[in-house]
């Protein structure tokens, strides 16, 4: 029976060639005030020491698990972790990523204690060399189609998955190379729910993966819009904002060249 008023939150981490950005990460983990928690790193094949570093660091606390990869990409790593998680509730860190304050997992908790839906979802923070961005919103209930045309629909590391509703929709959709977490979520939402929180639960930096091919991501976000809303107006309002994302992402890279 899962204790709710109580939850084990899962955190699951994806590690490669990263032994510092692992530090960082479980650090954030082990500084939290609320300590129900459990640590999974995926750690993929890396031709550094990160596996057996990762391993000396689970040596020395229960809570943490280290499992080698097995499978490609970062959406396999995360089902694995999926499938190894024990906790009513999952959030993706990836190595370098931290929580916002040492509170984040007794807000999330409580959160999970006080609602019943299948996520539960907050604002980031984007940490640049000489500025820092804030992406939030105000408290209310998710819609499915409010999230696939919402700018800045989210990142995964402020999100908080009830397990059961990730193992039921499936997981993540390994076809999908870089937006697969916006199909998860869309999925997510139909089936249970979710709620947006005001606060800010994490920090993350830019020039991840998603950062680099954001061209790609559109590109997969459109696909995943059209799979899921299967109506005429919104298969053209997403061929429309593809196309607008795309022009404003060349033209970003425009002006820091003439720069």
């Amino acid at each position: 029976m899962e204790d709710l008023a109580n939850p084990v939150i899962t955190i699951i981490t994806i590690v490669r060639n990263n032994p510092p950005g692992l530090i960082q990460t479980l650090q954030s983990i082990s500084q939290q005030e609320y300590r129900n928690w459990e640590s999974i790193i995926v750690v993929g094949t890396s031709e550094d020491l990160t596996l057996s570093f990762a391993t000396k660091i689970a040596s020395s606390d229960k809570r943490i698990k280290v499992l080698e990869q097995v499978g490609l990409g970062i959406y396999s790593a995360m089902n694995q972790g999926i499938s190894y998680a024990r906790g009513t509730h999952v959030c993706f860190m990836n190595a370098g990523d931290e929580f916002a304050s040492h509170g984040i997992l007794s807000k999330a908790a409580k959160e999970i204690a006080n609602v019943n839906y299948g996520v539960i979802m907050a604002g980031h923070s984007v940490i640049h060399a000489d500025r820092i961005q804030e992406f939030k919103s105000s408290r209310k209930i998710i819609s499915d189609i409010e999230f696939a045309f919402n700018r800045r629909s989210g990142c995964h590391q402020s999100m908080f998955f009830r397990r059961q509703t990730l193992l039921d929709v499936g997981g993540f959709d390994t076809k999908y190379t870089l937006a697969s977490d916006f199909d998860l979520m869309l999925k997510v939402l139909r089936k249970d729910g979710g709620l947006r929180v005001s606060e800010i639960y994490s920090r993350i930096s830019p020039g991840g993966v998603a950062d680099v091919g954001i061209l790609i991501v559109h590109q997969e976000k459109h696909q995943i819009r059209i799979q899921h809303f299967n109506k005429a107006a919104v298969k053209i309002l997403s061929f429309g904002w593809t196309v607008a994302a795309g022009l404003k992402v060349q033209l970003s890279r425009l002006l820091k060249l003439i720069r």
